[in-house]
């Protein structure tokens, strides 16, 4: 019996696999906040939602590339 309950790339797929899922709110995030596109840019609530929005999706696009720089595609 190996100690190892996974084999390594087994885990590096799991790894991808969530990561990747959890990147998708990026993906969510731009479609929300192209719908504030027409919101009254003076309200706070307003800018601070967009903020969040922009937030997840620079969140989204470092994750991305991190799951490219561990498989190595670049």
């Amino acid at each position: 019996m190996s100690p190892e309950p996974l084999s390594p790339s087994t885990f590096k797929w799991i790894v991808s696999v969530l990561t990747v899922a959890a990147a998708l709110w990026a993906l969510y995030d731009i479609i929300k906040l192209s719908k504030t596109r027409g919101k009254d840019a003076n309200n706070p609530l307003v800018r601070d939602e967009r903020f969040g929005y922009l937030i997840g999706i620079v969140i989204g696009a470092f994750t991305i590339s991190g799951i490219l720089r561990y498989h190595g595609v670049f």
